[in-house]
């Protein structure tokens, strides 16, 4: 079955082929659109089995705001959660959240409104509701084989979720001591004595559960749990353990009329690089899925959209550099990677109640490196020449001059209003710290001088020594 926009036909080609129409497919369509690129967006529409309510934090609202999609996700909103409970701690704990709490939305609305708004944003978009089969690559173009027929495009992005990390080669982190995979099991009741709506978080000897509590009294969550719990047992048997478990809650002292859904993957990984051809790209979820302790999910979603779009403008575009594009998105898929690493070993870290081998499956990360110390009074200079990076620019991407950050694995192309050149300038010729401070000051503010200067100290990039020759454009 094709879905149509606007009495569009299903054309044999288009632009971009997208894969799957969940936030990050169908906004990376939204994007695509709205650009003038002719987009199909592919996807079986089967609902999968999962947790009902989805979380957004406040801090992902300027994004969504700055995309147009904002006021759709408030439409799809039971409404913002008012307190966090946590029974994570010796004492539980009640994080009020003063108006600004995360939103609770309907997952198959939220997935609904998404495609919705892609397809009415460009007479060039279509929904194909198919399976794919099958990717052919050949002559630079990629065929998109589906249960309803083939499509050619010219690029292909990749927003299968989990599912389609798994088929490509997503890796849990090799460094943790993941002995089995993380998985959730859905589950849905109602509270006997409900309040204003709130989540909650508790860890149990050896799983943790978070849930969505509605001021109708519903309850919407799930139980992450290591995969051993789950095999070889009968759903029986499996609703009658997950009962159990919650039964000794203290999250959840009332919950009654408990219902549970088909366990799903949870565990975090990640694909080795999202580029997997110069025309496919994987996004969301099927480049990095996150361990949901970490939260931030549908954030990540929303932002990998927007990358992967400006990638795929700047690839189709003769007069742009492919190469700069490609560097992107691998650049942001291991700042991303990093990110969720680090909150997830933080999170099972922060738990203090229980010292099971579950809450140290996840090994905690190592210390960054020290920057080499620093005198004030001796000459500094780079630590290496100026090179490039990719910049996303109005929608599309480019190179610009960087200056490398070793110890911290970043650049800098600005620092607020600083620039990677400003600063190779006042670096010429090596002087002191105050001196350095005094030459960026004739032409920036004292706080924002100093701040770059501490960056820059931070993350490896002034040294004594004799600057490297040769740096490497950031390319990967």
């Amino acid at each position: 079955m094709v879905r149509r926009t606007r009495g569009l036909k299903l054309r044999a080609g288009v632009d971009v082929a997208v894969l799957g129409a969940g936030p990050a497919g169908s906004v990376a369509a939204l994007e695509l659109g709205r650009a003038g690129l002719s987009v199909a967006l592919i996807d079986p529409g089967v609902v999968q089995h999962s947790h009902q309510i989805e979380s957004f934090p406040a801090a992902g609202a300027p994004l969504a705001d700055a995309i147009g999609v904002l006021a759709p996700i408030c439409r799809t909103a039971e409404g913002p959660a008012q307190r966090m409970q946590m029974y994570w701690r010796e004492q539980p704990e009640t994080q009020q959240f003063n108006d600004a709490g995360p939103l609770l939305l309907y997952r198959r609305e939220l997935h609904q409104t998404l495609r919705a708004e892609a397809l009415s944003a460009s007479a060039d978009t279509v929904y194909i509701k198919a399976r794919v089969r099958q990717l052919i690559s050949h002559d630079g173009t990629e065929t998109v084989a589906t249960t309803h027929g083939d499509i050619q495009a010219r690029l292909v992005l990749d927003a299968r979720g989990r599912i389609g990390g798994r088929r490509i080669g997503a890796q849990t982190v090799p460094d943790w001591n993941v002995s089995d995979g993380l998985v959730a099991l859905p589950f849905s009741g109602t509270q006997q004595t409900p309040s204003s709506s709130h989540m909650l978080i508790e860890a149990l000897p050896e799983a943790w559960v978070w849930a969505a509590c509605l001021a109708s009294g519903a309850v919407h969550g799930a139980i992450f749990q290591q995969a051993s719990a789950l095999a070889g047992v009968t759903l029986a048997s499996r609703a009658a353990s997950a009962e159990r478990r919650l039964s000794k809650s203290r999250a959840l002292p009332d919950l009654a009329n408990v219902g549970f859904s088909r366990p799903q993957s949870a565990e975090f990984a990640a694909v080795p690089d999202p580029v997997l051809s110069d025309t496919r790209l994987v996004i969301g979820d099927a480049a990095l899925a996150r361990d949901p302790i970490a939260s931030h999910g549908l954030v990540h979603a929303l932002r990998t959209a927007v990358q992967a779009a400006a990638v795929v403008r700047t690839v189709l575009d003769p007069q742009l550099d492919s190469e700069a594009a490609y560097a992107f998105i691998r650049h942001k898929h291991r700042d991303a990677m990093k990110n969720a690493r680090l909150a997830t070993a933080q999170a099972y870290a922060d738990q203090s109640l229980f010292d099971t081998p579950f809450w140290h499956r996840v090994a905690a990360l190592p210390s960054a490196p020290e920057p080499a110390a620093i005198s004030p009074s001796e000459p500094l200079r780079l630590s290496s020449s100026l090179t490039r990076a990719p910049v996303l620019d109005s929608g599309t991407i480019r190179w610009a001059p960087a200056i490398t950050l070793p110890v911290i694995d970043d650049f800098i192309i600005t620092h607020g209003a600083i620039s990677a050149v400003d600063i190779a300038a006042c670096c010429q010729p090596p002087a002191s710290l105050p001196e350095l401070a005094a030459r960026l000051a004739r032409w920036h503010d004292q706080a924002s001088v100093m701040a770059v200067l501490e960056h820059l100290i931070r993350g490896g990039a002034l040294t004594h020594g004799p600057t490297s020759q040769g740096a490497q454009v950031i390319s990967d």
